[in-house]
């Protein structure tokens, strides 16, 4: 019996071939709505439900990052897939692989350390790290949670009165879970 990472074999050159073909492409409604019910622990749920909601609506507000986002969605959506015991292992596999793919070409982990920092930059990044926990990756796995905890750094998230009080409520309880996830996930 060999020793198979939880998610399968995942390879670099798989999908880095496929990044000019993807576009903000998400699943069925239906289909969208039924893996949103499996979300992760990392991302606010009020918050990240609102931008879900908004995305399908076509009125994300323009400060969100539509690319960034769906690249989160998509990777909430591969965690999910891996979820669902109803499936086959290979249709999960293939399904989750797809998402995540997906995800990785649209933040491009390898460009985003360049760009300024951002909540949604580092939440993507902590549910990618989830991801590639549960595959025979886990040097991609730490380096994509040095970059998040890094980014969360250059954006004050350690500092626990960075955020001014001019922000909402829901803002600084994102910025203090993001931190939060940020520590654990680092261990």
């Amino acid at each position: 019996m060999t020793d198979a990472p939880l998610f399968g074999h995942l390879s670099y050159r798989q999908y880095s071939d496929h990044k000019n073909e993807v576009e903000n492409v998400l699943p069925p409604r239906r289909h969208a709505d039924h893996l949103m019910d499996i979300l992760e622990p990392i991302v606010n749920e009020v918050h990240f439900r609102q931008q879900y909601q908004a995305i399908f609506a076509g009125s994300l507000p323009e400060e969100e990052d539509e690319r960034t986002f769906v690249a989160a969605l998509n990777t909430m959506f591969a965690l999910a897939t891996q979820a669902q015991e109803c499936l086959q292992f290979e249709q999960r596999e293939k399904a989750s692989s797809t998402y995540f793919h997906r995800a990785w070409s649209l933040l491009r982990p390898e460009v985003v350390i360049w760009e300024p920092g951002s909540l949604a930059i580092v939440e993507c990044l902590l549910l990618m790290s989830r991801f590639l926990q549960c595959t025979n990756n886990p040097h991609r796995t730490w380096m994509v949670v040095g970059s998040a905890v890094r980014i969360a750094q250059s954006l004050g998230l350690h500092v626990r009165d960075a955020a001014s009080s001019n922000t909402s409520e829901l803002y600084a309880q994102r910025r203090e879970r993001l931190w939060q996830c940020c520590v654990f996930v680092d261990r």
